[in-house]
């Protein structure tokens, strides 16, 4: 049974290849491609923003509530001050010692910001002292709020190049899948969707073309919100 996200990308891929495609009721395979009288097997996965913990790649699907929750306040407080086309993230790592010391220097901080954003500019993430609390931020161009965050743990291990970040979620998502569907006979296909708060369509396009392990997959697409980057062995 595929789940929503998965039945948007089943419909999308349909649609670009204008053929059929047929969700399986016991996975893996998440899908059957029908070509010709011929079936493929389709994996379904995404790649989400990371952190490392002792060498291990983890999902940041459960964010700091705390953290969070501060930072849509402040979003709320200053998104009619802020350019529309452009947003200020920050990658904060827990736990923090004095929150409200540290929210009352971060909300400074943005105050700064919007007052001479331009000399900020860069497609890294930039080191910040408030004090006691190391942070990394980047402008970026604003896509709902204009202030958010990913939220991590203190670990020097973290990877903040935009680039590298996605080519490691990629091979992690390829090396993952092939794991799960090496022992199955027949052409089988990948379809990556970036869920990555920072990507875009350029980026994702320069990070699977950077891509030469497909692991036991003969096709990977790389889909971007409503785009598709097809990638052949």
């Amino acid at each position: 049974m595929l789940n929503p996200y998965e039945e948007n990308i089943r419909l999308l891929l349909s649609k670009y290849l204008s053929i059929e495609i047929t969700p399986v009721d016991n996975d893996p395979p998440d899908c059957h491609v029908h070509i010709d009288g011929n079936v493929i097997l389709l994996e379904i996965t995404s790649i989400h923003d990371i952190y490392y913990d002792q060498a291990l790649i983890k999902g940041r699907k459960t964010l700091d509530n705390a953290l969070i929750n501060m930072l849509d306040t402040l979003n709320k407080k200053y998104i009619s001050q802020i350019p529309n086309d452009i947003s200020f993230c920050f990658y904060i790592t827990g736990p923090i010692n004095d929150f409200r010391k540290f929210k009352n220097q971060l909300e400074g901080f943005i105050c700064e910001l919007m007052v001479d954003y331009g000399k900020y500019a860069s497609d890294r993430f930039i080191d910040y002292n408030l004090n006691d609390e190391k942070i990394k931020f980047i402008i970026t161009k604003r896509r709902n709020k204009a202030i958010w965050g990913l939220v991590g743990v203190k670990n020097e291990n973290t990877e903040y190049c935009l680039n590298d970040q996605m080519e490691l979620c990629l091979k992690y998502a390829v090396n993952d899948k092939t794991n799960k569907m090496k022992d199955f006979q027949g052409i089988k296909w990948l379809a990556i969707d970036c869920k990555q708060e920072l990507s875009d369509y350029e980026l994702c396009k320069i990070s699977i073309n950077n891509i030469t392990d497909y692991g036991c997959f003969s096709k990977i697409f790389f889909i971007y919100e409503d785009s598709i980057i097809e990638k052949s062995r």
